[in-house]
């Protein structure tokens, strides 16, 4: 009971490390370096399928701890850049599920 009253009240993490998980979890997905990933890159056209999605939103979980509200396509959440979901995953993880 005592750990959960702690992970209401945890400050959010920082959009900096957020970017970096983010960053991490989809060079490792994509198989591709993370350097060269920029934000304005599409998800689509940086490999990532259906499938991939799917494997992505798996390790950001356990990367960040958190559980994603819904499962959908990027695309459906309007999410089309690597900015986008660094976005997404920012205002999921400070309570904002829209």
């Amino acid at each position: 009971m005592h750990e959960r009253a702690h992970e209401r009240t945890s400050p959010p993490l920082p959009r900096p490390a957020v970017a970096e998980a983010v960053y991490a979890v989809l060079a490792h997905t994509l198989g591709i370096d993370p350097s060269g990933i920029r934000p304005d890159a599409e998800l689509e056209h940086l490999g990532l399928s259906s499938l991939k999605t799917i494997e992505m939103n798996v390790a950001l979980e356990e990367k960040l701890g958190f559980t994603s509200p819904e499962v959908a396509r990027p695309d459906e959440l309007g999410i089309v850049t690597v900015d986008d979901l660094v976005s997404h995953v920012v205002r999921v993880l400070a309570g904002d599920l829209r």
